[in-house]
């Protein structure tokens, strides 16, 4: 049981998440043949005028009483050379136009937010993919909160000065940032998840540069507390994580179940060269 400011407590089951599907009966409904396309959504135009293209996305998240799907979308911008059919995609950071996707399950309406008010995305090789933003996403009541990535002097560079850290942004359906939580990571807020008894959401800051995860209050924004799991953190077992996924958050035991799908010995690689910290402002 690990205890938090406020009164609040929560347990982390470390090991294997319960996934939805192993509580099902072992014969399924043979329903995927009568499965037929239904409609292709077609995404508006991005604030530059040109038209949006998924190139680099994550998380996304069905909220089936607002219907409502929401996408995160780390570049969602590249431009077609003379006679070329792929993407040039040499636009990297915010200009790259990242945002969240979001569509109306029922007149499959898709609407841009937030674009450009992202990390962006910092493609491979891993001295930058783990700076990416957007990442996870969920929706909480009229809320939707996404995992985003550092802002570096240089973009996509964690060797240049940083400018803020990773970071929890929480926006309404209008697409205004309405909170920016700072969780202090090098590289990105990743996955995350809700615990609606306590209003508290775990968040992920998955690099083995960081490896740490962050409980924040969904009335106040604010961080209620961390785990580090560097190998010297009694409240995460002492466990030195070599990444970390998904969590998940279980009502029948109201208990946070985090996916960790590897442990090491001695101290876990890092991309990372120590950055020059700056002031951060929301």
């Amino acid at each position: 049981m690990i205890s938090m400011s406020k009164n609040l407590k929560w347990t982390i089951c470390l090991g294997g998440l319960i996934a939805p599907w192993l509580l099902a009966p072992a014969s399924l409904p043979a329903v995927a043949a009568g499965l037929t396309l239904d409609t292709v959504v077609t995404l508006p135009l991005l604030p530059n005028g040109n038209q949006a293209v998924l190139r680099a996305f994550d998380i996304s998240w069905v909220d089936p009483t607002l219907h409502t799907y929401a996408l995160a979308a780390s570049g969602l911008f590249c431009t077609n050379t003379a006679g070329a059919t792929a993407c040039d995609a040499t636009a990297i950071g915010p200009a790259s136009m990242p945002g969240v996707v979001t569509i109306d399950t029922q007149t499959k309406a898709a609407k841009l937010l937030a674009v450009g008010q992202f990390a962006g995305n910092c493609p491979a090789p891993p001295a930058t993919a783990g700076l990416s933003g957007p990442n996870g996403l969920v929706i909480i009541g009229e809320e939707i909160w996404v995992g985003d990535g550092p802002i570096y002097t240089k973009t996509c560079d964690s060797t240049s000065g940083l400018v803020h850290s990773s970071s929890v942004k929480v926006l309404d359906f209008a697409g205004t940032i309405k909170q920016t939580i700072y969780t202090g990571g090098k590289a990105r807020a990743d996955e995350l998840c809700y615990n609606p008894f306590t209003n508290v959401v775990l968040m992920a800051n998955d690099e083995p540069v960081d490896n740490f995860i962050t409980f924040i209050s969904t009335e106040t924004y604010e961080v209620l507390g961390t785990i580090k799991f560097d190998g010297t953190d009694n409240k995460g077992n002492n466990i030195l994580a070599n990444g970390i996924e998904q969590c998940a958050f279980n009502p029948r035991d109201k208990k946070f179940y985090l996916n960790i799908p590897a442990t090491v010995v001695g101290t876990p690689p890092s991309y990372f060269p120590a950055p020059i910290f700056a002031p951060e402002s929301s």
